[in-house]
C-alpha cells in the first residue's frame, strides 16, 4: 500500500483528486490557461492512465515532463514540447460530435448548485459588472464531452452561486433530465473539487452534493462559502491524501517550476 504524505499544499490536493478521476484508456479535452487540470492530467497518465488520450487545445499526448503551461503561446513549441500530434479544431469538434471525448476539464467563473457554469459575464449580459475570459469551447465540452470534471481553487459565495448569471455551458439546468430527452449525448459535470472539499451531483435532482470534506476542514466552512445548499449524506469522508510518490512526481518531475501556484492562492 502506499503512504500517504503529510507535508501536501492543498493545490497539490486537488490535482491528486483531480488525476483521481481519470480512467485508463479515456480520451479527453483540457483548453488553456488551466494549470491545475494540466499538472492533474500528467499525473495521471505517468501514474494509473498510461493510455489516457490527451488533448491540450491543439497538442495531443505532449511529453508528460515538459512544462506545457511555460511555453504553450510559443510559435516553436511542437518540438519543445515533443506532443505526438497536432489536431486541427475542425477534427476536434468531430471528435466532440460523434461522442469521442471521454471527459472535458473546466474551470469556472461561476457555477450553480445544478452545475450549470459561467465564464461570460458578472451581472446583466449586456452591461455587466464584470466581463469574464469567455465561452471559447465549454459550450461544446459541457454539451458534448462525456463528462465534466469542474475544479474551482477559491471556493467562495461569488463563485459557488445559486443561479448563474449566465450560462457559458448547461450543467443539469434545473433537474438533470435535459440531455437524456433532447438524447445529449454529454452526462455533464460529475465532480467539482474545489480547495475545501470534493462534490458531486445526486443522480435524480441533478442538484450539487457534498462527496468529501479536506483535511482540517468542516462543514460549517463549506456551507457559509456556498450560495446554495448542498445535498449532503449522514456521514461524510475526508479527501483522501496524496502519496508520497504522487507528491515526489508533481514537485520533482512534472511540474518543478510551481505553474500550479499560478492557479492557487492560499487562504488567509
Amino acid at each position: 500500500m502506499s503512504e500517504y504524505a503529510k507535508d501536501y499544499g492543498i493545490d497539490e490536493l486537488m490535482i491528486v483528486a483531480l488525476a483521481r478521476e481519470m480512467k485508463d484508456g479515456e480520451k479527453m479535452y483540457l483548453g488553456a490557461a488551466t494549470p491545475i487540470g494540466v499538472v492533474a492530467t500528467q499525473l495521471a497518465r505517468v501514474t494509473h492512465t498510461p493510455n489516457l488520450v490527451c488533448i491540450y487545445g491543439m497538442w495531443v499526448n505532449p511529453d508528460p515532463y515538459t512544462n506545457y503551461m511555460a511555453v504553450m503561446a510559443d510559435p516553436t513549441a511542437f518540438k519543445t514540447i515533443k506532443a505526438e500530434a497536432l489536431i486541427k479544431l475542425t477534427d476536434l469538434h468531430d471528435l466532440w460530435q460523434r461522442g469521442e471525448i471521454d471527459f472535458g476539464i473546466i474551470r469556472p467563473g461561476q457555477i450553480d448548485q445544478y452545475g450549470n457554469i459561467n465564464n461570460s459575464v458578472v451581472g446583466d449580459y449586456s452591461h455587466p459588472k464584470v466581463r469574464l475570459p469567455g465561452g471559447v469551447a465549454i459550450g461544446d465540452v459541457a454539451h458534448l464531452c462525456g463528462r465534466l470534471l469542474v475544479y474551482v481553487p477559491r471556493h467562495e459565495p461569488r463563485v459557488f452561486v445559486k443561479n448563474v448569471d449566465f450560462i457559458t455551458g448547461p450543467g443539469h439546468l434545473d433537474g438533470g433530465k435535459w440531455r437524456k430527452e433532447l438524447q445529449i449525448s454529454g452526462s455533464g459535470p460529475s465532480r467539482v473539487i474545489t480547495d475545501l472539499c470534493v462534490l458531486g451531483f445526486d443522480e435524480n435532482s441533478g442538484k450539487m452534493r457534498l462527496e468529501s470534506l479536506h483535511a482540517g476542514v468542516s462543514l460549517d466552512e463549506v456551507k457559509e462559502n456556498t450560495g446554495f445548499p448542498v445535498i449532503i449524506t449522514k456521514k461524510i469522508p475526508e479527501t483522501e491524501p496524496p502519496t508520497v510518490k504522487q507528491l515526489e512526481l508533481i514537485r520533482e518531475k512534472i511540474d518543478p517550476s510551481n505553474s500550479r501556484k499560478l492557479d492557487y492562492r492560499p487562504r488567509k
